[in-house]
Formats: structure tokens, sequence, C-alpha cells
């Protein structure tokens, strides 16, 4: 039991690291981000918003023990990275290694934690 949580919080830890660095970078380096969305097709004025949205899923993660909003912020983190992931192979910029980290992480941690939760009842 302490060995799943452990495990559970250092995943998603260092999942919620990642998210709050690419979330911050959306604000604090606009043109760069900019710049990777033109090349990867994706709109300009989403970038904010999904800035936004990381930054708060990474909240509702860390404070939410087990909710469906929970389960929900790991679905959006999923088709998240899935999507940047697969954006990356269609444009062969060999940039897809950071979504498949990221989709690592989110599936280890939603597994962990749903074990170590679900033991905890």
């Amino acid at each position: 039991m302490k060995t799943i949580k452990i495990s559970y919080w250092v995943v998603t830890v260092l999942l919620s690291i990642m998210y709050l660095m690419a979330g911050a970078m959306y604000f604090f380096n606009h043109e760069q981000v900019s710049q990777e969305f033109i090349n990867l097709g994706f709109p300009l004025y989403i970038i904010y918003p999904l800035g936004v949205l990381k930054i708060a899923g990474v909240i509702v993660l860390l404070t939410q023990k087990q909710s469906s909003l929970k389960d929900w912020v790991y679905s959006a983190m999923f088709f998240n990275a899935l999507l940047a992931g697969s954006a990356h192979v269609v444009v062969n910029d060999g940039e897809q290694m950071g979504a498949i980290i990221a989709l690592i992480l989110i599936l280890s941690s939603f597994f962990l934690g749903k074990k170590l939760y679900s033991t905890k009842k």
C-alpha cells in the first residue's frame, strides 16, 4: 500500500510539473509557442485557454482525491497528449517524445490513483 501511494504521488507530481511548465510557457513564451502551433497547424486562439486549462487541471489533480471531475481531467490530458503526439508525428518534426512521456505519466497516475483510492474504501 505504501509503495502504491509513493509511486502515485511521484508520478502525479512529475505529471503536474510537466503540465505547469507547459501552461506557464503558453503565457511567458508566447512567441515560441505561437510558432510551434503554426508549424503543427493548430489555431493560435487556443493557446491561452489551453494554458489556463492545463494549470486548472493540475490544481484538480492535486486537490481532489477521487471524483468524476478528476476523471475528466485525466481524460482531457490524455487526449491533449495524444493529439500533440500525433500532430508531431504527422509533421515529422521528431518532437513527439514529450507527448509520449506525458501519456505514460497520465496513464500511470490514473491507474495508480484508482488502485490507491479503491483499496482505502
